[in-house]
């Protein structure tokens, strides 16, 4: 907003520039899309959260921006699929929550920029290797705008998105204990979270904030906020970014060095180990102003089905869809414009203009096949209903007794794991498929055809339709043989980091050869703490 240039107004003119002022900030912190326009709002209750459950995730009392604590990943009661989506609700609150005064920085600061969680650099290009980085002051890696194959989004007030990542303490120690081989699992019992716990604190003194979250990692999309006119309904944070200019006649961005400036979050990631799930819940949140929806249906309170039509792209508002977007043509929406190739970014189509995206498989569901085994066959009806539920149960409660917070701008997409904790195979349609040696062929649950709009934009398949194809989570976050207890090649973060201690401000280590780490990773490992597979897979190739 500008100030008046005037030094002397009269009252009425005061009174008008107070109006406006209070007009401006009401319109950076609203949304251009309400909750209810995403989520609809008459949906039957097939999965909530207890009132009195809910108010004892905030210790000093539900209110705008409270601390919230983690779910207890190692008492998990893995029980689908509502306690998976109840889980993902509370590690999304916690991981936003403005970070504690013991987690060492100041109250502006949230869960997971604190030092309790490490920055994951970009790949090094002579040895394919990832390091972990300290948070000094925040968050403290270079963030750069290339999604998993090299697409590049570009919103439509002209920002590129840029992405980052981050892992707890809990992962961290976890990786410097373990040897690559024989395969570790990610740690799911109070045994394996004790062994970790006792590395940290012998090797390094330090003790975990919340070791009950166990291992944890964070992959989100941020976008300038100085490109968004409310940018104060986003979740913001100053990183550092690469910075890129336009190549003069041809429709390249070329990387001039980095620069730090405000950044807005419209995207998350929320991955952890459970009681039960060595591979992981992998949960995804979107900004509400996001995209529109593709049709889908659900169930409303008097049990009817209803069919929503795609949102109207023509309204305007949407940060990665035109107002001109023609929603009846599925095929307009999802095209790659731009792609990366280090250290550039090269339009691919359209000169490199925003493209339109819409959310194919709007609550992570293929519209023909049902996602998991506890809703009805050739159907996602039921599924969708239990996602649009807990973002009403969430959303109710928070708008109700902490009205104005930030995270109500937000609603969870769906959560993907898999069956029995396997190693993750093709996504469930309609029934299970075994094999001859006791693994489900089709064993990822949940809403089995997860997609963000921010991060696998053009992974999502055409249309609403398995036909369509798109890429899941687990279709690349796969593990390499398969085995009833997934290992940690789940993780392209995990396999990418070489086994030496963290090198955090916070968490000085003393310095460990790799061998001693391994000595002492592979006497835990040959005393049964933790369990193993034979082989390793480095998995698919990531930015």
């Amino acid at each position: 907003m500008q100030k008046t240039g005037c030094r002397c107004v009269g009252a009425a003119t005061l009174v008008s520039a107070l109006l406006l002022s209070v007009a401006g900030a009401r319109a950076q912190n609203a949304t251009n899309h309400t909750f209810a326009e995403i989520v609809p709002s008459d949906g039957k209750a097939t999965c909530t959260v207890p009132q009195v459950t809910f108010d004892g995730w905030f210790p000093n009392g539900v209110s705008v921006n409270g601390a919230v604590t983690p779910a207890d990943s190692v008492d998990f009661s893995d029980d689908p699929n509502c306690d998976f989506y109840i889980w993902s609700e509370r590690m999304f609150l916690w991981l936003t929550s403005p970070a504690p005064a013991s987690y060492g920085f100041a109250a502006a600061t949230r869960i997971f920029e604190s030092k309790t969680f490490f920055d994951v650099s970009e790949r090094d290009p002579n040895t394919g290797l990832r390091s972990l980085i300290g948070h000094p002051s925040g968050p403290s890696n270079v963030w750069l705008p290339p999604q998993a194959f090299g697409e590049v989004l570009k919103t439509q007030t002209g920002s590129f998105v840029y992405y980052a990542r981050q892992v707890n303490d809990v992962f961290a120690y976890f990786r410097a204990l373990v040897p690559d081989n024989p395969k570790p699992v990610f740690p799911t019992t109070q045994s394996e979270l004790t062994a970790i716990e006792n590395f940290a604190q012998a090797q390094a003194a330090v003790t975990f904030a919340d070791p009950e979250a166990l291992a944890i990692e964070v992959k989100s999309a941020w976008v300038k906020a100085s490109t968004l006119s409310n940018a104060g309904s986003y979740i913001t944070t100053t990183a550092t970014i690469a910075k890129y200019f336009k190549v003069p006649f041809f429709d390249i961005w070329g990387r001039d060095g980095s620069e730090t400036v405000l950044m807005a979050m419209i995207g998350m990631h929320v991955v952890g180990s459970t009681k039960g799930h060595p591979e992981m819940i992998w949960a995804t949140f979107e900004h509400l102003d996001n995209a529109p929806n593709a049709t889908f249906t659900y169930r409303d309170a008097s049990n009817n089905v209803n069919t929503v039509a795609p949102e109207n792209p023509t309204q305007p508002g949407w940060l990665l869809c035109g107002s001109g977007a023609d929603s009846t043509v599925l095929g307009n929406f999802n095209i790659m414009n731009t792609n990366y190739i280090h250290p550039s970014i090269f339009a691919t189509n359209d000169s490199g203009n925003p493209s339109d995206t819409m959310r194919m498989k709007a609550w992570g569901g293929a519209s023909d096949f049902s996602p998991n085994p506890i809703s009805p066959l050739n159907s996602s009806t039921s599924s969708n209903t239990e996602i649009i539920s807990i973002n009403n149960s969430i959303h109710g409660k928070m708008e109700a007794q902490a009205t104005g917070d930030v995270r109500n701008n937000y609603f969870m997409v769906g959560a993907s794991w898999t069956a029995f904790g396997q190693s993750p195979t093709d996504p469930f349609k309609n029934s299970f498929t075994l094999d001859g040696n006791g693994i489900i062929l089709d064993n990822q649950v949940g809403t089995s055809k997860l997609a963000n709009t921010t991060m696998e934009t053009y992974e999502q398949g055409d249309d609403t339709t398995w036909a369509s194809g798109g890429q899941t989570c687990m279709d690349c976050h796969t593990d390499s043989p398969k085995a009833p207890q997934s290992g940690v090649t789940v993780s392209h973060v995990f396999t990418e980091l070489p086994q030496v201690a963290p090198p955090l401000p916070l968490h000085p280590v003393p310095s460990l050869s790799v061998t001693l780490l391994t000595a002492l990773g592979a006497g835990l490992l040959g005393a049964g703490v933790f369990s193993l597979s034979r082989h390793r897979k480095l998995g698919f190739d990531r930015p």
